[in-house]
């Protein structure tokens, strides 16, 4: 619960804790970890620690998405179950 909590808050907070801006091209490409840049610089040459803190907010959001999706397709699928198999059990006479 602590680390889903946690990513929550990064992600609600993103602006706050990344150094760069999500899409700012700010160091050479390719360039490694330094006090600068935390895990280095992609193939444009953008901020990697930059680009995971906002992509926390992307990862939350497609999770809580598709967690409602399935609780409320496995909600309705046993729904549609119990009551197909108690007019099942009526029609012939199980109990």
């Amino acid at each position: 619960m602590g680390i889903v909590l946690l990513n929550i808050l990064v992600a609600i907070l993103a602006p706050l804790i990344a150094p760069y801006g999500e899409t700012s091209v700010v160091g050479d490409v390719w360039e490694s970890y330094s006090s600068h840049f935390y895990f280095g610089t992609d193939h444009i040459g953008r901020d990697l620690f930059t680009r995971m803190v906002f992509g926390a907010r992307n990862t939350i959001g497609l999770a809580f998405i598709i967690t409602i999706l399935s609780f409320s397709f496995g909600s309705i699928y046993a729904q549609t179950e119990c009551a197909c198999s108690t007019e099942f059990h009526k029609q012939f006479d199980f109990g």
